[in-house]
């Protein structure tokens, strides 16, 4: 009578292309997931700094106090966020920046309403939504956060409240 010891070749190779199959499965899967977390961790950030914009604009937080805060302007471009308050005195508009704010995600793009524009604002009383320029708008806003395939939103509607993220 024979004794078997050990696997033969076959055995072997069967084994080690049900691994390699089973690694390249996991290993996808895996890129997949960070690279949407990666997304989704850009677009919460974002979230953070609009919300930060909106709040400045309503409790009027300007370095000078004399001067009745109009509005404060987002401006996106890239991953870059810029949040600027816009107050008048008199006749004459002033700037007093608050913060810019780079967030670092390789490969991610931010876009407003489709790339239309680069920038909207809050009202300096009411925190509600307005264009660049402060005049009061009536429509929803959406900032997408994509990196290929993946793409998450920002919707503002037009009291200035973030009511989707999704």
């Amino acid at each position: 009578m024979r004794y078997k010891n050990g696997f033969t070749l076959i055995e072997l190779i069967v084994a080690v292309s049900v691994m390699m199959v089973l690694l390249g499965i996991g290993s996808y899967a895996i890129s997949g997931f960070t690279k949407s977390r990666k997304v989704m961790s850009a677009r919460n950030e974002m979230a953070t700094h609009i919300k930060l914009a909106r709040n400045l604009a309503i409790t009027n937080q300007l370095p000078d106090e004399t001067t009745n805060l109009q509005y404060v302007r987002v401006t996106i471009s890239g991953m870059t966020i810029s949040v600027v308050g816009v107050a008048k005195n008199g006749s004459v508009f002033a700037t007093a920046p608050y913060f810019s704010r780079t967030i670092e995600a390789k490969g991610v793009t931010t876009t407003i309403d489709g790339g239309l524009i680069s920038s909207f604002g809050f009202d300096g009383i009411s925190g509600k939504l307005t264009d660049s320029d402060g005049n009061l708008s009536d429509t929803v806003l959406t900032v997408d956060v994509t990196e290929g395939s993946e793409k998450y939103s920002i919707e503002i509607n037009s009291l200035g409240v973030i009511t989707g993220e999704n």
